[in-house]
């Protein structure tokens, strides 16, 4: 019997060949006739109306998405500014103190007194950023540690703090990094260096700066100093 079975099985190359030719006919035959069946059940659809009645409650979504994003992108950039504007107040107040207690007549060219004043500032913005939703907070002055270094005439003191996971942002505890700044600050307060950290800022990679600056109450609050032709 099972010699019987081979002898059956063993079918000529030329039968294999028309075998395997008419189950490929086969298949494309099945596939053209499900295609032919799909397009016509899409243009049943389409003259019934299905697929605009679709498109509309799809736009309709989108439009209201859209107008949800847009209104909680408007009240956190007024809530932002508001709070950036609290912060140039209540920084400038500090300042002003400690300048009254030791008056100067430029900050230029004294690392010495800005890093106590980046010292002296840093509580509040720790706060700052503690109370805000935001992942940074900065403060900039409008002075340099050494006005004959290369890039002087657009490099800013200032104070630039970071959270190191923004995504933990609302956590409690939350570490920063000091991205902008003098280093004592971080040694002082345990805090890590970024890895692009820079002693001071470029003012020429913030696009107005210098009409900000030049424009009385806008977008920040100035200190001017005795006999200095510039604000703090």
């Amino acid at each position: 019997m099972q010699c019987i079975r081979k002898e059956i099985w063993k079918f000529p190359p030329q039968i294999q060949r028309k075998s395997i030719r008419m189950q490929r006919r086969l298949f494309l035959y099945w596939s053209a006739m499900l295609l032919v069946v799909l397009s016509i059940f899409v243009v049943v659809l389409s003259a019934a109306g299905v697929f605009s009645a679709l498109d509309k409650e799809i736009q309709q979504i989108v439009s209201v998405r859209q107008k949800t994003v847009v209104s909680d992108l408007s009240a956190q950039f007024d809530k932002m500014t508001a709070q950036g504007i609290a912060i140039s107040e209540q920084s400038s107040a500090l300042i002003s103190d400690y300048l009254f207690t030791d008056p100067v007549t430029s900050l230029n060219n004294d690392p010495g007194r800005i890093g106590e004043l980046e010292s002296l500032l840093y509580g509040y913005l720790v706060t700052s950023l503690q109370s805000t939703p935001c992942s940074g907070v900065y403060l900039i002055l409008d002075a340099t540690a050494n006005t004959q270094a290369p890039g002087a005439q657009s490099s800013r003191a200032g104070l630039y703090l970071r959270l190191a996971n923004p995504c933990s942002r609302g956590a409690a505890n939350q570490d920063m990094v000091l991205f902008r700044g003098v280093p004592d600050v971080a040694r002082k307060h345990q805090l890590e260096l970024h890895n692009r950290w820079k002693l001071e800022f470029d003012s020429s990679n913030m696009p107005g700066y210098e009409e900000v600056l030049g424009s009385p109450g806008g977008g920040g609050w100035q200190i001017m100093l005795p006999g200095q032709n510039g604000p703090v």
